[in-house]
């Protein structure tokens, strides 16, 4: 048994002899310095560091740390494909700084390297030369230019756009002016929008003391109360004031996003008077004018402190026919200048603390300037919206009840807002921009999706 254990370890010696020796001197083998062999290492770097076949500058739109996975998009391109990463896959900021997947946000454009076919995520770097506007709270869309203007500038989109808001994908006519967004994108166009702080729905109730008055939600909203009314509102905890005349009640509310709250005007326990001040200058200087406000005489050489709500303006003078007028007070501050002569009328609100406002000759709305000719309406017609789809829904217009679709009404120039309401589903608000033509304007939005 000891002899066989002898020979065995003599033929393992040999063998590694004649092995060493033939590699020497093998003409395809390389060597260092030293006249030593190189070894593979080398080889196995160089594949390393392409591990990905493929660079793209893509938009995140979701993220499953459970999963591993990372879904995206081509900004230009519609339609999305999933990555998956490991702890191995390099995750960085625009400046080189390691960064933990959770730390990227959906939205984000960003340049993803990975392995086509089996794709695999070997990098994902956020993209140097992507902008980020965050908390936008002042912004307009043009939605048939598709334009998107955020303070003084102005960016493009166009329909590969990606929206979101918790988690869901929008259409941008989805998103309300009320919305708080973050809007991302490269040189002069958006490629993602992202809803912060969204919307949901304030509907009241026993309005019946109130039509023709003025509700306030926070400093952001303020419209006049008409009967069985819903309004987009913005997400968040505010004081809801409603008054007539100046009197009226207030309560704290919560608004969810895509929920609906109700509040009944019947159930204000706490009186409150809420007054504007106005400056009202009467043209032409000779015109000597008498002021009544409601059949009291009052002094517009001065500020007049006029209680929120609908009034009786009429002015008088021995150098021009009287003018009289129906005037609403909804803002804090508001300028108004009379051409007693009946060429023109021009109302400009300023300094309020309103967002947006409704009504006959409204003071509200911030830089917001109307003009008027006689006593024409300015920006109605006598052509028609038609809304076809989705059918069964209740629809309000600005906040005012028009009827459930399939349904028309009279088109009136301008950007607003339509709500859509049906038991059992979701309620949805769009963003409509109706053009000043003589044409008929036709819609057709999204089947109603139902409640969870």
């Amino acid at each position: 048994m000891r002899k066989r254990k002898y020979i065995k370890v003599l033929a393992t010696f040999a063998g590694a002899i004649i092995v060493i020796a033939g590699c020497i001197g093998c003409d395809g083998d390389k060597k260092d310095g030293s006249g030593m062999t190189a070894t593979s290492q080398e080889t196995e770097v160089t594949s390393e560091s392409k591990r990905y076949n493929t660079e793209e500058v893509v938009v995140v739109t979701a993220i499953d740390t459970t999963s591993n996975t990372v879904t995206v998009k081509k900004p230009d391109q519609p339609g999305e494909f999933v990555l998956t990463y490991n702890g191995g896959t390099i995750i960085t900021s625009k400046y080189g700084t390691q960064l933990m997947m959770e730390q990227f946000q959906v939205g984000e454009v960003a340049v993803a390297r990975y392995v086509s076919g089996t794709q695999k995520l070997i990098e994902l770097e956020e993209y140097g030369d992507a902008w980020e506007n965050t908390m936008v709270v002042r912004w307009d869309v043009d939605y048939e230019m598709k334009r998107i203007t955020i303070g003084s500038n102005t960016y493009s989109y166009d329909d590969n756009i990606f929206i979101t808001s918790n988690g869901k994908t929008l259409d941008i006519r989805e998103v309300s002016g009320i919305d708080e967004l973050t809007v991302r994108g490269v040189g002069n166009k958006a490629y993602s929008v992202s809803v912060n702080k969204g919307h949901g729905y304030v509907r009241l109730t026993n309005t019946v003391n109130y039509v023709g008055g003025v509700i306030e939600i926070g400093d952001r909203l303020t419209a006049i109360i008409v009967e069985d009314m819903v309004l987009a509102a913005p997400e968040g905890s505010f004081e809801l004031t409603a008054t007539i005349n100046g009197v009226g009640g207030k309560k704290e509310i919560n608004v969810i996003r895509g929920q609906e709250t109700v509040v009944s005007l019947g159930n204000f326990e706490q009186s409150v008077t809420r007054y504007g001040s106005v400056k009202l200058n009467v043209l032409p200087e000779d015109a000597q004018a008498t002021l009544t406000i409601d059949g009291v005489e009052m002094d517009y050489s001065d500020l007049l402190s006029i209680a929120y709500g609908t009034h009786t303006l009429k002015l008088t003078s021995n150098n021009y026919d009287p003018v009289t007028k129906e005037i609403t007070i909804s803002s804090v501050y508001s300028t108004m200048n009379i051409n007693m002569n009946g060429e023109t009328e021009t109302t400009i609100g300023t300094e309020t603390e309103t967002g947006t406002s409704s009504g006959s000759e409204s003071t509200g709305g911030e830089d917001e300037t109307t003009t008027t000719s006689g006593n024409s309406n300015p920006g109605s017609s006598n052509n028609l919206i038609s809304i076809t789809s989705p059918t069964g829904a209740k629809v309000y217009l600005d906040g005012a009840y028009k009827g459930t679709t399939p349904i028309s009404f009279e088109k009136t120039p301008g950007e607003h807002t339509l709500i859509f309401q049906q038991d059992g589903y979701v309620t949805k608000s769009y963003t409509i921009d109706v053009s000043e033509d003589t044409e008929d304007m036709i819609l057709s939005f999204p089947a109603m999706l139902e409640a969870e």
